[in-house]
């Protein structure tokens, strides 16, 4: 998946403690060769070329592909799994500087659309009903990964865990003694730590451009795609959110990014989800967690604080 992986746990004996991260180290290297576009062998790149034929899936496939519908609906698509046409162009015109001309644009966004990704959970296949159209699980995969990662631990005795993916990170039980797990949440520009909150048993994904975007004619771009535009997201406002499930996370926050504060303000969040908007200023929080549930403390002004 292109990221760090850190793995912390509680275990009552090194040699336990390390056969348990082996095996969720394991099961994150199980999914990468499942779900990466980057490999020809993959699965995902075989339903891709395989476009509107069925292809036997494995079960983590169908997991994802239908959660990642779920969260399309809410949004609006503004996360879409079939994003895969869209993100080969921006991929394009990130190398070249230059974007793409509206005609080959047109031709790439008419190919995306969740609708069309058919699961049968029964046969055990995936279909995309149109030729051309391709899956990229960018969006939603790493906050998948992790909490599959932290169920592998978990299976193994490991309760107080957490798995971090970049900035896909998923927790178990509290440390021996405390109340929660702290997880910072930054000023994605500068880096600058607005706070920490607490949280035990949940899973956590930001998304935002300030590790990885370009400049085109003056212009800002995120790495992450819109689906709409085939272009990086101008403009969007980092986001972070808390939910149950690590896919949720993730691909929540993804289109929480394109979808832009104002509209994201108003989704119907699922239960247990909770957004932070988290630009320049003070955070906002949306959903159930509010900055008392999750013990959100702030980072004081002169450096001090968490």
């Amino acid at each position: 998946m292109g990221v760090q992986t850190q793995i912390i746990l509680h275990a009552e004996a090194r040699e336990e403690a390390r056969d348990a991260a082996a095996a969720a180290f394991a099961e994150i290297a199980r999914l990468e060769q499942l779900m990466s576009d980057y490999r020809p062998s993959s699965q995902l790149s075989a339903i891709n070329a395989a476009a509107g034929a069925s292809v036997p899936a494995d079960s983590s496939m169908i997991e994802i592909l239908e959660s990642a519908s779920e969260v399309s609906r809410l949004t609006e698509g503004a996360f879409d799994a079939t994003v895969g046409p869209a993100v080969l162009l921006w991929r394009e015109s990130r190398r070249s500087g230059a974007p793409s001309s509206a005609a080959v644009v047109a031709e790439a966004v008419s190919l995306v659309d969740w609708r069309g990704v058919q699961v049968s959970r029964e046969a055990g296949t995936v279909r995309l009903a149109r030729r051309g159209m391709k899956l990229d699980l960018g969006g939603i995969a790493k906050g998948f990964a992790a909490e599959k990662a932290l169920e592998t631990l978990r299976a193994r005795g490991m309760a107080s865990a957490l798995v971090a993916l970049s900035g896909d990170v998923a927790v178990g039980d509290p440390p021996p003694g405390k109340g929660g797990w702290r997880v910072a949440i930054a000023n994605e520009r500068s880096g600058t730590i607005l706070g920490t909150v607490m949280v035990a048993n949940v899973c956590v994904s930001t998304s935002g451009d300030s590790e990885q975007f370009v400049e085109i004619a003056g212009v800002r771009y995120a790495h992450i795609a819109d689906p709409r535009t085939a272009m990086g997201v101008v403009g969007g406002v980092p986001v972070t959110v808390i939910a149950p499930r690590g896919a949720d996370a993730d691909s929540i926050a993804t289109g929480a990014f394109v979808l832009g504060s104002a509209r994201t303000r108003t989704l119907a969040l699922p239960a247990g989800v909770t957004i932070i908007l988290h630009g320049s200023g003070e955070p906002e929080f949306f959903g159930e967690g509010g900055r008392a549930e999750l013990g959100w403390t702030p980072r004081l002004v002169g450096g001090a604080g968490p």
